[in-house]
């Protein structure tokens, strides 16, 4: 239970140099993942942040022909590790290759040919190469997440990441024949949506490219009895941790009005940091468009991962483990590229979080006023995620649940422990991010996150939040 003192406090904040990384994660659990983890397999860094997922971008241009040997830039070796080190391996499937085309003036996004011939009619060119790269990878591959972000559009502010020339009644078709495709491999295979943006239909003004979705395959006598051609849902959800809180919900809304519930998974999250030496003297050294600092990147990878958890996701990744590799380069990966493979400070947060917040029976969410909290119960030890989204420092006071207990940093660094009738009284710093033009006036990261680990609790899970 929290009670809210007043106080004009100090900041805690970690060294200047940079927090140090904790020591190796070795029993979290498949929420916890990073996009292109193998990045850094000549190193042990993603298996000591206690990644259990990660995703892999297969474009079919760079595919075929002449990629099924093993040999591609994905080779056998490397995935072959990352299944060693426990790293669930999950295929993204995305754009066209011109012979493929129905229209190749739209280049890779366009539809492909032949789309709404039977599935396994060998003139549905896409369903042949699904059911190719399903084959190919079968034994390593076990998840499958059909394209990437359909719901933008060539007039969409974000149209650098347009992707989808057709309509929702195509993408439905994309999905559909490679559910069929990909299950005819191995029906223990599992089939996700691409991840939906959701704010640029929202900030559109357009119904969400999801819900449109939903009603072709209300109108598909076909889909009740294939599952709804779908078996978990995917977001990209960036910039405000209580985005991984409230579009969840709403998507599970936006199912129970058609009849139907899906897992949720998150396979990109993140937020840009300004201050990163990457983006010096260019357009993104700047406290603007949603950017943070990089300490207030490590407090959204808590917060985002809690509230994320509390809403019931079944994976959330961090997008992505490494700069560089052919893609944009703007300091939010985990890891700096080389020489030396810089370490940002969230990914001692994120080392924090995989071995506080997995195995958890269950993860509340409680809020009163300017705090929030999320409670994971792990059995005889209880984990509390504590922010304020106050502009000026607070104490919070905390009942305790019993037992003995420790407070943590975000780097997870120890820090002194108050005692406060009934419990304990934790000194929050002030949220510092107002860069949201969404929510003018309102954080989008709260302040500095506190873990407080308490070990052989009796009370039950609850808080009144006073």
């Amino acid at each position: 239970m929290l009670v809210l003192l007043a106080g004009l406090l100090g900041q805690s904040s970690a060294a200047a140099s940079g927090p140090l990384a904790l020591k190796p994660v070795t029993l979290s659990d498949r929420h916890f993942g990073v996009a292109e983890a193998f990045r850094t397999q000549q190193t042990d860094l993603a298996y000591n942040a206690g990644v259990r997922w990660e995703r892999l971008t297969m474009s079919w241009p760079q595919l075929d022909p002449g990629y099924w040997n093993g040999e591609w830039y994905l080779p056998f070796t490397y995935l072959d590790s990352q299944i060693l080190h426990d790293i669930d391996l999950v295929g993204m499937l995305i754009n066209t290759p011109s012979k493929y085309a129905s229209d190749p003036s739209k280049g890779s996004q366009a539809v492909p040919a032949g789309l709404y011939l039977p599935y396994n009619d060998p003139d549905n060119s896409w369903g042949q190469f699904v059911r190719k790269a399903a084959q190919y990878y079968k034994g390593r591959i076990y998840h499958w997440v059909i394209w990437n972000e359909p719901d933008i559009t060539p007039s969409d502010p974000n149209a650098a990441y347009y992707t989808w020339s057709g309509s929702v009644e195509d993408y439905y078709q994309l999905l559909k024949v490679a559910y069929l495709s990909i299950k005819d491999v191995d029906p223990t295979l599992t089939v996700g949506t691409a991840g939906f943006t959701y704010w640029t239909d929202k900030r559109a003004g357009r119904r969400q490219f999801f819900d449109r979705m939903l009603d072709v395959m209300a109108a598909d006598p076909t889909a009740a009895s294939h599952n709804q051609y779908m078996d978990f849902v995917t977001l990209h959800l960036y910039n405000d941790p209580h985005s991984l809180y409230d579009v969840p919900i709403l998507y599970h809304q936006l199912m129970s009005a058609h009849g139907i519930d899906k897992p949720i998974w998150v396979n990109e999250t993140n937020v840009i940091p300004y201050d990163d030496p990457v983006n010096a003297n260019t357009s993104l050294a700047s406290p603007e468009a949603m950017r943070a600092t990089l300490s207030e990147q490590s407090s959204f990878i808590i917060q985002a991962y809690a509230l994320g958890l509390a809403a019931g996701l079944q994976r959330i990744e961090v997008y992505k483990m490494k700069d560089g590799d052919n893609d944009v380069v703007n300091g939010q990966a985990l890891v700096a590229d080389l020489p030396g493979f810089r370490l940002r400070p969230a990914y001692v947060s994120y080392q924090l979080i995989t071995q506080y917040f997995s195995n958890a029976k269950s993860a509340s969410y409680f809020k009163n006023g300017d705090i929030e909290e999320v409670v994971f119960d792990r059995g005889q030890q209880r984990v509390t995620a504590i922010w304020s989204n106050s502009p000026l420092p607070v104490t919070a006071t905390v009942l305790s649940s019993g037992g003995t207990a420790q407070l943590l940093d975000k780097y997870g660094q120890p820090m002194p422990l108050s005692a406060a009738p009934g419990g304990y009284a934790l000194p929050l710093d002030p949220a510092t991010n107002f860069t949201n033009p969404d929510t003018p006036g309102k954080p989008m990261i709260g302040g500095n996150p506190l873990l407080l680990i308490e070990n052989g609790v009796t009370a039950p899970i609850g808080s009144s939040l006073g």
